[in-house]
Order: structure tokens, then C-alpha cells, then sequence
């Protein structure tokens, strides 16, 4: 099972007064570790890291989209609407992964309207299944 209260990695004490932040293999043992779910849009870590997220049978949420700060649309800064997006979909997400049978990623984008789509899970019985 899967613990739902968001936890942002500088809140926990083995990441904390890190100059040189945190990297990503620690991210991925400690969320192993500690049964959480990634929440990231760090698609850079996706490919560099995407076998061993697997192997550690975590679950990622992935959030498409910008979040520098320079990019700014309708008086919204990108973070914003980063953390719009997570609220918008996380309800809906957090019932697929606590229904799930094993690890699973998802895309999630910043578009209104737009849901979950799962980009990869560990079991057959969560996979998509194909349209004819």
C-alpha cells in the first residue's frame, strides 16, 4: 500500500541542507524504501533512469508541461500551474495506483481537461487495453 501525504523531498531529513541537491537514484531507493510515489517532471530523469525505476517497482507521476518561472501566461507563473495540475488529477490518480497490481507511471499534462494516461505498469491487469 501506497501513503498518500505529499511530501516534498526537502522536507525529509535525509535530503535536508544538501547544497548539491538530491539525486535521483537516492530519490528512487527512498521512495522504494518508504512506499511513495515520485512526482516529478524531471523527463530527463525518465531517460536516464527508467530501467531502475522499474526494477525498484516504484510508482511515478509524470507532469508535462514547463515549470521555469519565466514562462507565464494569464498572470500564472508555471509553477502554479504545475501545482494546479496536480490537484486537478490527483484524486483520479491516487484511486488508479491504490487499485493497481504493481507499479505503475503516468503522464499527466497541463491541458484542462486532460487525465492520467498511463505510460507504463508493472502488471498486465493495469496496462491499457488496446482499441480495435
Amino acid at each position: 500500500m501506497f501513503s498518500f501525504d505529499i511530501k516534498h523531498m526537502k522536507e525529509v531529513p535525509q535530503f535536508q541542507n544538501r547544497s548539491e541537491g538530491v539525486l535521483d537514484p537516492e530519490v528512487i531507493a527512498w521512495c522504494k524504501d518508504n512506499k511513495r510515489v515520485w512526482i516529478t517532471h524531471d523527463f530527463e530523469a525518465k531517460r536516464k533512469h527508467l530501467e531502475t525505476m522499474k526494477t525498484a517497482r516504484i510508482s511515478v507521476v509524470w507532469v508535462r508541461g514547463k515549470t521555469e518561472q519565466t514562462e507565464e501566461t494569464a498572470g500564472e507563473s508555471a509553477t502554479w500551474r504545475f501545482f494546479k495540475t496536480l490537484v486537478r488529477t490527483i484524486d483520479e490518480t491516487q484511486r488508479l495506483i491504490l487499485s493497481s497490481h504493481g507499479a505503475i507511471h503516468f503522464r499527466i499534462s497541463q491541458r484542462p481537461g486532460s487525465r492520467p494516461n498511463i505510460d507504463w505498469a508493472e502488471s498486465n491487469y493495469d496496462k491499457p487495453k488496446k482499441s480495435k
